[in-house]
């Protein structure tokens, strides 16, 4: 009876031993909204797929609830385009910021 016992004593230590191994071993892998984001930029190589031109500021004073893109850099040659730059909710300064157009991969 003392061999049963130890018997299935092992079987059920390699049992609970083999299902705490398979838990560990699953891949459950959850992104952020923003990890995601960034996957899908790098995929979209610079070159490939569809742009879209947008306007951009260069100074910017107080904030609001708009989102506003700055110009990664200014020309005034309107034939120049260059990619947008960092989005904020700043607000144009009135009278001192110059007005652009940049491009994004849509």
């Amino acid at each position: 009876m003392n061999k049963k016992f130890f018997g299935a004593t092992l079987i059920a230590a390699l049992a609970i031993t083999a299902s705490w191994n398979y838990q560990q071993n699953e891949n459950k892998i959850e992104m952020s909204n923003l990890a995601l984001a960034n996957v899908e930029a790098l995929a979209n190589e610079e070159g490939w797929g569809p742009i879209v031109e947008k306007t951009c500021y260069t100074a910017f004073s107080g904030y609001d609830s708009n989102i506003y893109l700055t110009c990664s850099q200014y020309s005034t040659d309107e034939s120049v385009k260059y990619p947008c730059g960092a989005a904020t909710s700043q607000k144009p300064a009135w009278g001192i910021t110059l007005v652009g157009k940049c491009y994004q991969y849509i």
